[in-house]
């Protein structure tokens, strides 16, 4: 999915309005992820050299990007690494693949472009 014509974009918490969120922000761009979709990807923890980081981190010691009402500035390198682990990984929700694709692309576009990426749950 190309984030760069997307403002405020809710397909993937559309239906689960009410439940835990979490919202990632890119220069103008907002995208709401419902919790249940991190929860397929991130449940699972993968590691790299022994130690969780990026999201996989965030979301299992419920820290940072995942922090309660915390908006965090996301190393996208790191988040992007983090992110690469689960590409071959089966999910539960059809929808996590793309939920992963997702995030990908906006961590590599963040890194061309030198944008900040932030994320906070809600």
């Amino acid at each position: 999915m190309d984030i760069g014509n997307q403002k405020n974009d809710m397909t993937f918490y559309r239906g689960y309005e009410g439940e835990k969120e979490v919202i990632i922000a890119a220069d103008d761009c907002v995208i709401h992820i419902w919790d249940g979709y991190f929860s397929d990807i991130f449940g699972n923890p993968l590691m790299k050299n022994g130690k969780w980081s990026g999201f996989t981190r965030d979301y299992n010691e419920s820290i940072n990007s995942y922090g309660e009402c915390i908006e965090w500035a996301i190393d996208s390198q790191e988040y992007l690494e983090d992110l690469m682990l689960y590409t071959k990984q089966d999910f539960d929700f059809n929808e996590s693949r793309d939920v992963l694709e997702l995030l990908i692309n906006i961590m590599q576009n963040a890194i061309k472009k030198g944008i900040v990426v932030t994320a906070h749950t809600n």
